[in-house]
């Protein structure tokens, strides 16, 4: 008698799953043949998403090349078609690029201009948009007063910022130029005393101290500092 039930129970089970099939079996296709669809689709997205980027990656590399050759303007159309149709992160590093090369050109003012507009856009990182402050006030130095670099540094010293030292650089150079002896050698002994500032930078730091020496100045003593 059990085995008569539970036959009676597995034909019950095979007329709902017919019926339940036959109302919606075609919707379950469907489904079916969406998700393969999002999944082919999506596969499709990631593959020509690094398609594109290793293309922007080749193009600045290359452009990058020419740039160390000393073809800079080579370099600067590459970058600047970078800046505006370009891949992922390298819009932004190709338009930070591009104005440096103006600078090394010789074109200083067009330079600072690329570098402020950077620096206010929203599309950047905050470090990316100090990065392109302090590159601005480095050459800004032979161009403007003393004044008007400490405002482009301002908010830049704060020991959290990764730019801060470039920032006290260029005050201490704007300050030299100036004339301002004591205000430079105040920079550049805040310099010295930090034990891990770049070799590079340290060496720079102690051309204006020459500079500063020659001119009869001199750097404060620690206590004095």
């Amino acid at each position: 008698m059990s085995d008569f039930f539970r036959e009676v129970d597995e034909e019950l089970r095979n007329d709902r799953m017919k019926a339940a099939w036959k109302k919606y079996g075609k919707i379950a296709i469907g489904v079916a043949v969406l998700l393969i669809a999002a999944t082919a689709g999506y596969r499709y997205y990631l593959h020509w998403q690094e398609q594109k980027a290793g293309a922007a990656g080749d193009q600045y590399l290359q452009a990058l090349d020419l740039a160390n050759d000393g073809d800079r303007a080579g370099a600067r159309k590459i970058f600047d078609q970078l800046a505006q149709d370009g891949w992922g992160g390298y819009p932004i590093l190709a338009g930070l690029r591009s104005a440096t090369t103006l600078i090394a050109d010789g074109k200083s003012q067009e330079g600072i201009d690329a570098l402020d507009a950077l620096s206010k856009n929203s599309a950047l990182s905050g470090d990316l948009q100090d990065y392109a402050k302090v590159q601005a006030a480095m050459a800004a130095v032979d161009l403007e007063s003393y004044d008007q670099i400490t405002a482009r540094t301002e908010g830049l010293l704060d020991d959290d910022n990764a730019w801060r030292n470039f920032a006290r650089e260029a005050r201490a150079l704007s300050a030299w130029k100036a004339g301002d002896l004591d205000e430079a050698a105040k920079w550049v002994q805040e310099l010295k005393s930090n034990n891990e500032l770049p070799q590079g930078m340290r060496a720079r730091i102690q051309i204006i101290e020459d500079l500063i020496i020659s001119r009869g100045g001199k750097l404060p003593s620690t206590s004095d500092s």
